[in-house]
């Protein structure tokens, strides 16, 4: 099956938070979503297929950290501008929490984006710190000065999977398998 040629379906890509994605998910504007989550379990009426898992560090223009260094060392970072994930998006929501589990409140100088267009631009200055997914990182070929292994530095995990009604037309099933079966999910 080639979805292409179905000519009965419409995508639209969105990068956006995940309230707004499921909640479009539930009323039926939307038939599939892929999104990060750091639990699988959502609503008892979707269904979910997990995909692959998304690794996070915390960098700066010159190195990677663990989330673990961060909070060990919040009195030093804090003060330096974030770049972080709008609210709502799971990187940002798993941040937020992290930081609230250890008593730690959110930075007050933030830069939030809705999205990762820029934001390499923004951690290149001395002042920033920002989280970034290592998918990410590897596809823009992101060096640090310090030649740290990124992967060996991640403490946060984010499940990266597609959802869609239970209750779907057997189309929407049919083009979560073409999905499914046609992604490229180890570059």
């Amino acid at each position: 099956m080639s979805i292409v040629s179905s000519k009965n379906v419409n995508f639209t890509v969105n990068y956006g938070s995940r309230e707004h994605l499921f909640s479009s998910l539930l009323k039926g504007r939307t038939d599939i979503i892929f999104a990060s989550a750091y639990n699988d379990i959502i609503d008892d009426r979707i269904n979910y297929k997990y995909l692959i898992q998304d690794k996070c560090v915390i960098i700066d223009k010159d190195r990677a950290y663990p989330m673990k260094e961060i909070v060990r060392n919040w009195d030093s970072f804090q003060s330096k501008v974030w770049v972080l994930p709008i609210r709502g998006t799971a990187m940002r929501d798993r941040f937020d929490s992290i930081l609230e589990y250890n008593g730690l409140k959110t930075p007050k100088n933030l830069i939030e984006l809705n999205s990762i267009i820029g934001a390499s631009s923004l951690i290149d200055n001395p002042d920033t710190i920002g989280m970034s997914t290592i998918s990410y990182l590897k596809s823009v070929k992101y060096k640090f000065e310090d030649n740290k292994n990124v992967e060996d530095l991640s403490d946060i995990t984010l499940n990266v999977g597609v959802y869609w009604r239970q209750d779907s037309k057997k189309l929407v099933s049919e083009v979560v398998d073409f999905f499914i079966h046609n992604m490229d999910l180890n570059k």
